[in-house]
């Protein structure tokens, strides 16, 4: 875990925008199959083939809402957090937290990513590959600013020597 001497540079949530596009999405959707399905029960054959459609269809959708649901708790519940020594994930729900922390100098590699629905809602996603795993920022409001910090501060590791081979 981080030294007590950190100084945090930066520390963020992220934002549940993009889980609401997919929520209100799936929901659109979902009324539209189950709207056809009472629209037009004869495409189905029998009405017991239709009702067993709508069924599917309801649960399906059921589902899928119930794990965006569940993606927006966690998210709700998160924090980055970018320190002079380390970069943290922290994730904290029912009693239960889960913390993973990457020293910067085991960072081998930083990336970027932003789809366009992030674009769309001014929000970014950051990698941190450690050589053993990635540790992930998705849906970040300020993420330009976090990944400077990040890139910035891992290079100064780096070329001080901080730099470990696993």
């Amino acid at each position: 875990m981080s030294n007590s001497q950190s100084e945090v540079l930066v520390e963020t949530t992220p934002t549940v925008k993009p889980v609401l596009v997919r929520l209100a999405l799936t929901i659109a959707l979902g009324i539209v199959i189950i709207g056809a399905v009472f629209a037009a029960p004869s495409l189905f054959g029998s009405t017991e083939q239709a009702n067993i459609a709508l069924v599917v269809a309801q649960l399906l959708v059921l589902i899928a809402i119930a794990k965006l649901l569940v993606e927006m708790l966690i998210l709700l519940r998160t924090r980055y957090i970018v320190t002079t020594d380390a970069v943290r994930r922290e994730f904290s729900l029912l009693g239960r937290t889960k913390i993973k922390e990457v020293p910067h100098g085991l960072v081998r590699s930083t990336e970027y990513r932003q789809s366009r629905t992030e674009y769309i809602l001014g929000v970014g996603s950051i990698v941190l590959n450690q050589g053993l795993g990635d540790l992930r920022f998705t849906a970040v409001p300020q993420h330009r600013a976090v990944y400077r910090q990040i890139r910035d501060r891992t290079e100064s590791q780096q070329d001080a020597g901080g730099h470990s081979s696993i």
